[in-house]
């Protein structure tokens, strides 16, 4: 049975539907994106599952996007820049950890050709936390702006100047984008990048960094560095009939995922189509230049042309994830395209379209429940009537197409809609997008109803969708999860997982022939997707630990993978999610002590090698040496032989606080407080803590705590000689100023306490995500 939620806006364009993931749902449309988060732990008092999220996207300032004079002629118009609405026409999820606690976030493209990033500064389900971060067509003309040194712009002829300020507008428009699949590299290092085709015949590829991103290094403000560049015209050179109609962009561009090359750089594969042909290339990651950040950049290899004797590619072109990543999906008139874009001469499986004329509006790879691939197709205006809309990867040319859940819900909607407005058979549906979970589970749908034998008035109040999320997978041998594809794209969230599980669970309480639950089962089935990379697993010995010194980078990777990688900590999280789903009467300590042992013991192992002098990381180190001690016998190694003082102090009466549990303090004269989740250090001070979204679990936030500053900060200095002195300023003032030097700028050194934040930047015990 499908979950129908209604969406109140009608889709401007197809592909109007993306599927986090963090397991959130964004459907573009009209002046508003609506963001669909869902129910993870219980349903809302009306019984929703879903709670839906309207942002206003199509609104810009003057500083934002400055209104321009109109242009001196019909060359350079165009009536998405000049006379649109800006409506939002596109929107894609990042990957996960460029948002605010490890989130997503939301690149929305506008008619305007104005590509802008939005992000929530705290839950993501509040629409007055989201804000636009940043536009990226300011990062485009600051590109070409740097490429045009040379040229002349003086001029006296104020025409002339019009029109070479015209064509400038003109090539920072971007008419199509993608972001890359997460690229992790050293262990935890996360990238993020993404690619724009603009009109002026360039697709350019931005590294994207903010606040949030990164490891212990992270900038102040969102930023876009253009790392790589490939030039269509190129290709209109080799194939001067490309560039027909005047079309200088690729209208469709797809990223594929991240692989390892035999000579150990990363990889990916990068696919595009320029007036109907399809042409692929090779985006390598360029390491030549790892000390200096600014010059790390993408190498693009010179792009090839596939299916040479087309000329009608058009629609959306998609990389197959899981183990058949190395395939690539595109639409011809009535055809789907297979092509293995990995070999030497790329080849091709087709399969029909039913001879419909209609355009494809939308790709989805669903998991049927054995690991496989589904191909789901959509089109603009028949499903509820198409025959094929399913095909099994690789393609077959005599395989049928089984109706998805998803159509018979389309055609249950049709039905619905002629018989309340007595149109009887006389309606016409719009099936706008379609998306897959980060699982492949379940599928959603977007669609809009309208009578076809007369002329429909609707204002804009008045005017609604149908968002459907239907399961299309099934359970084999007793499993509630999908098994997982052999290669996953991407880590899924214990959002994503708890989602999927929660929901099979309360399938099977409501049917008929109802399951016998295990939780170890279940346990088991989690684990499948919580296998860890082989480039992620350190040896966890004394040498390795004495080798890494007092590097921060060593330290916070190391923290990171000692304890998100380690078997029983991945189970307590498997155990603690199963829970959860299950809702049983537990407690906290079945699956906790792993994890605290775990925790302090990796924590007093870098101590002992990296000591810091910081208050901050001195209390953490002594609470956990007490904590150590409690749960198992003292390590010589580890632990001082001397007594720890385990007592904090009462900020109320400064009376003393022992430590008496791991999840509440008091101190001797009965002042109660929580304990931070991960420091185990007392919550005295209001609006310090953030949350786990999944298990409710409280920590500090580092980014309001004030004792986690740097002990010291490393800056190297010029004295200055001065000839006066300044009556405003002591006599005995010693002036200094900031050596010009580029390694001379202040330089922070992290602290133990900063390094363990930032890399147990999930709940420990669950993997969920935080929320303030």
């Amino acid at each position: 049975m499908a979950c129908t939620i209604t969406i109140p806006f009608w889709p401007d364009s197809t592909d109007c539907l993306d599927w986090s993931p963090d397991n959130q749902i964004a459907v573009t449309g009209g002046e508003q994106i609506a963001i669909l988060t869902p129910k993870l732990k219980e349903t809302a008092p009306n019984g929703k599952l879903w709670n839906t999220t309207l942002l206003k996207v199509n609104a810009f300032t003057a500083k934002e996007h400055p209104l321009v004079d109109a242009p001196l002629s019909n060359i350079n118009f165009s009536i998405g820049e000049e006379l649109s609405l800006r409506q939002a026409i596109e929107s894609k999820w990042s990957p996960s950890g460029l948002a605010i606690h490890k989130g997503c976030a939301l690149a929305v493209l506008t008619a305007n050709h104005v590509l802008s990033i939005w992000a929530p500064s705290g839950k993501s389900d509040v629409a007055s936390n989201w804000a636009r971060q940043g536009i990226v067509n300011d990062a485009v003309a600051e590109y070409y702006r740097s490429k045009d040194t040379a040229r002349q712009h003086g001029t006296d002829d104020q025409s002339s100047q019009q029109q070479l300020t015209e064509q400038d507008r003109v090539r920072q428009r971007i008419r199509s984008f993608a972001w890359s699949p997460p690229l992790t590299r050293n262990g935890g290092d996360e990238e993020y990048y993404l690619a724009v085709s603009t009109e002026g015949a360039d697709i350019l590829f931005f590294r994207v960094t903010s606040p949030h991103s990164g490891t212990l290094t992270r900038p102040s403000k969102w930023e876009l560095t253009v790392v790589g560049s490939l030039r269509l015209e190129s290709d209109a050179e080799n194939h001067p009939q490309v560039n027909v109609g005047g079309i200088r962009f690729a209208e469709y561009i797809a990223w594929g995922g991240w692989t390892v090359d035999t000579a150990g750089q990363n990889v990916a594969r990068f696919a595009y189509v320029h007036a109907g042909r399809l042409f692929t290339s090779s985006v390598k990651r360029n390491t030549s230049a790892e000390s200096s950040a600014p010059s790390r950049g993408l190498d693009i290899d010179d792009s090839r042309r596939v299916l040479g004797d087309r000329t009608d590619i058009i629609g959306p072109v998609r990389f197959v994830p899981g183990k058949q990543r190395g395939s690539l999906i595109a639409f011809g008139d009535d055809t789907v395209f297979e092509i293995d874009v990995d070999e030497e001469i790329p080849t091709a499986r087709t399969h029909h379209l039913d001879d419909r004329w209609d355009c494809v509006s939308g790709v989805a790879f669903a998991n049927p429940g054995d690991g496989s691939i589904v191909l789901h197709i959509t089109s603009l205006l028949s499903m509820s009537n198409a025959a094929t809309t399913t095909l099994s990867l690789p393609l077959e040319g005599n395989d049928t197409s089984v109706q998805p859940s998803w159509q018979h819900a389309i055609s249950e909607f049709r039905a619905t809609y002629g018989a309340d407005h007595n149109l009887d058979s006389h309606v016409a549906e719009r099936t706008s997008g379609i998306a897959s979970s980060p699982l492949g589970d379940y599928v959603a749908t977007c669609t809009t109803m309208h009578p076809s034998d007369c002329i429909e008035y609707v204002i804009g109040s008045e005017q609604k969708s149908l968002l459907s999320i239907t399961l299309e997978s099934e359970s084999t041998e007793g499993h509630f999860l999908p098994a997982p594809p052999t290669t996953s794209s991407q880590p899924l969230s214990a959002e994503a997982i708890l989602f999927s599980l929660s929901r099979r669970l309360e399938q099977n309480a409501e049917s008929e022939e109802r399951e016998i639950v295990g939780r170890d089962s279940l346990v088991a089935e989690i684990l499948r997707y919580h296998q860890p990379s082989k480039d992620s697993i350190t040896v966890d010995k004394s040498t390795l630990l004495e080798a890494l010194g007092d590097d921060p980078k060593l330290l916070y990777r190391h923290i990171k993978q000692a304890i998100f990688v380690h078997p029983d900590v991945l189970t307590a999280q498997a155990s603690r999610i199963s829970g959860i789903a299950l809702k049983p009467n537990i407690t906290r300590s079945e699956v906790t002590r792993p994890v605290v042992q775990r925790l302090v013991q990796e924590f007093l192992k870098l101590t002992s090698q990296a000591p810091s002098s910081d208050s901050l990381s001195e209390r953490i180190r002594t609470i956990f040496a007490v904590v150590n001690t409690k749960l198992s016998p003292p390590d010589p190694a580890t632990v001082n032989g001397d007594r720890e003082n385990d007592s904090e102090n009462c900020t109320i009466c400064q009376k003393s606080i022992l430590f008496e549990s791991l999840r509440w303090a008091r101190c001797i004269s009965g002042h109660q407080f929580s304990r931070c989740s991960l420091s185990f250090l007392p919550i005295q001070e209001p609006g310090t803590t953030k949350s786990c979204g999944i298990c409710g679990l409280q920590y500090f936030n580092e980014k309001v705590l004030s004792d986690i500053t740097p002990a010291t900060e490393d800056i190297e200095m010029a004295d200055v000689a001065t000839t006066e002195s300044n009556i405003d300023t002591p006599a005995n003032d010693t002036w200094v100023e900031v050596s010009r030097n580029s390694n001379a700028f202040p330089q922070r050194t992290p602290s133990l306490a900063q390094i363990l934040f930032a890399a147990c930047d999930v709940c420990v015990y669950c993997g969920g995500k935080f929320v303030d």
